[in-house]
């Protein structure tokens, strides 16, 4: 299994504070740092082998999620 580090900022439907329960849950399982209003960074989010696929398998079943942006560096070329 790999890991990977990466910054995620993310936006749920509305402005009823319930909808993004699920979403800080997740945060918390993932022990996400909070990087300001609806940002984060997670350390060593482990994959098997196409981590945006798996993270974002992952991150499309929460509930409310509207928009997901995720900056991580390219295991290909080290770039972000």
């Amino acid at each position: 299994m790999k890991t990977k580090h990466f910054w995620l900022s993310f936006d749920c439907d509305g402005s009823d504070s319930a909808n993004y329960n699920e979403l800080y849950a997740w945060l918390e399982e993932h022990n996400a740092q909070e990087c300001g209003n609806s940002a984060a960074f997670i350390d060593n989010y482990p994959y098997m082998d196409d981590f945006i696929k798996e993270v974002s398998a992952s991150l499309n079943k929460i509930p409310h999620v509207k928009k997901i942006y995720i900056c991580a560096e390219d295991d290909t070329d080290g770039r972000f």
